[in-house]
């Protein structure tokens, strides 16, 4: 009977091949998630684009009141407002406005509303400074639509889930209320302001209008500019009900020029140096009489303009868009760091696709948005749950690391004593199996 059961009893080999499979294949399992899965990361994006689109979101806050049964929610802010205040401006543009209060020369206080396609320009003698508040999440598309001039698209969206409490808008000169404001007051989603009192120059286009008397104002001339007076209360632009379109022409930087100077080479003295209006390629010195002329050229200045305030919320960036059955990259250059330091950074080529998907309550965080002379230069940063970069949108790769990757920077530590316990707890359960090990 003894001998029958030695040799039905399996060999250790045998009872050694199902454990060490199983701890094989949780092995691989293990291995393959650290390795194949993306962790979302700390992301910062610097890039240079000619156009690009995405929403704003309003600031939360939370709910005080904690008998309110929103209290365990964030709500979003009444409004956030855009623009710095060091945003200056020689002129501007409203495209299919809902709404322009102001106060023109001869007429009074106006309440315009613009037709299809109609359009309110301002001018003034000197650079002023526009201001542009969102009451509720708005996309808004930049393109740079000339040299020193960029167009801002402010487009409907159906989708708003918590939209912010509007109040009655009152028409500016009077206590009464107009109907393009009653019209506007319903769905306003955005406001404009100008200050006035600085000779704003208007040219209407499309527009009809009321006055003091709520009686109909007509005649427009798309030719004749009309003047808003010094003492006029203020400059109020509203839209929401349809897409709209502000563009802003910006300062001239001053370009390329040359500085010249004449050198006495007895005395050493030099005269007041005088610019030219054109620019060389390296400095020159031509003799002149008994004097040394030198002339040196004056690279033209490339001053960064802030189109927006920092640290906004944004959501649905896109920096590309479909053009018939082509798709078009708006990207110049750029660069995409991991400040955790888990991969090294990456660089965006011309013309590049880049995609960053985000989870619905971690929105990115526009830094700044600047114009320049080579673009729209945008600084991001969050933790999106995905970044594919590519040449082209079907060839995009992920670029986030894995958790292998990530726990190496982070956790190397633990990593190393996490995988010396599991090695442990393993071989003891194989020796307490097999036997060898008693107790």
């Amino acid at each position: 009977m003894a001998t029958s059961s030695e040799a039905s009893s399996p060999s250790p080999l045998r009872r050694l091949i199902l454990p060490l499979g199983s701890i094989l294949l949780v092995t691989l399992l293990i291995v393959s998630f650290l390795a194949f899965k993306n962790k979302p990361s700390l992301v910062e994006m610097k890039v240079t684009v000619r156009s690009a689109s995405f929403m704003v979101l309003p600031p939360v806050q939370a709910e005080e009141d904690a008998e309110d049964p929103r209290a365990s929610g964030l709500l979003p802010a009444q409004e956030i407002s855009l623009f710095p205040p060091t945003l200056s401006v020689n002129a501007l543009e409203v495209k299919d406005a809902d709404c322009v209060e102001t106060t023109l020369d001869e007429t009074g206080p106006v309440a315009l509303r613009t037709e299809p396609g109609g359009s309110v320009s301002v001018r003034a003698d000197e650079p002023f400074h526009p201001g542009l508040v969102l009451r509720e999440p708005t996309p808004l598309t930049f393109e740079i639509t000339g040299r020193d001039k960029v167009t801002i698209w402010l487009e409907q969206d159906g989708a708003v889930e918590a939209p912010a409490p509007r109040g009655r808008i009152v028409a500016a000169g009077s206590g009464r209320s107009r109907p393009c404001t009653e019209a506007a007051g319903e769905e306003q989603r955005w406001s404009g302001f100008l200050p006035t009192g600085e000779g704003l120059l208007l040219k209407l286009r499309g527009v009809e209008g009321t006055g003091p008397a709520e009686t109909a104002v007509n005649g427009f001339s798309e030719l004749e500019p009309y003047h808003v007076p010094a003492d006029a209360t203020r400059f109020r632009v509203t839209g929401g009900q349809r897409d709209s379109r502000l563009s802003l022409a910006l300062p001239h930087p001053p370009g390329p020029s040359s500085v010249l100077r004449v050198l006495d080479p007895e005395t050493g003295e030099v005269s007041e140096p005088k610019s030219l209006p054109f620019a060389l390629s390296e400095p020159r010195s031509l003799p002149w009489k008994d004097r040394l002329v030198l002339i040196d050229p004056v690279p033209a200045a490339d001053r960064p303009v802030s189109l927006l305030r920092s640290d906004l919320k944004i959501r649905d960036l896109e920096l590309a868009r479909r053009v018939q059955l082509e798709a078009e990259s708006f990207v110049v250059e750029g660069e995409v760091r991991f400040p955790a330091g888990e991969k090294e950074p990456v660089k965006l080529e011309a013309d590049s696709f880049v995609s960053l998907a985000t989870r619905p309550g971690e929105p990115l965080v526009l830094r700044s948005l600047n114009f320049s002379s080579q673009g729209l230069e945008m600084l991001i940063w969050g933790e999106p749950t995905s970044l594919r970069i590519g040449p082209t949108p079907e060839t995009r790769v992920e670029r986030l690391p894995s958790y292998f990757e990530w726990l190496l920077t982070h956790r190397l530590g633990g990593l190393i004593y996490g995988t010396l316990a599991y090695v442990s707890a393993l071989s003891l359960a194989v020796f307490k199996l097999l036997g060898w090990l008693k107790g």
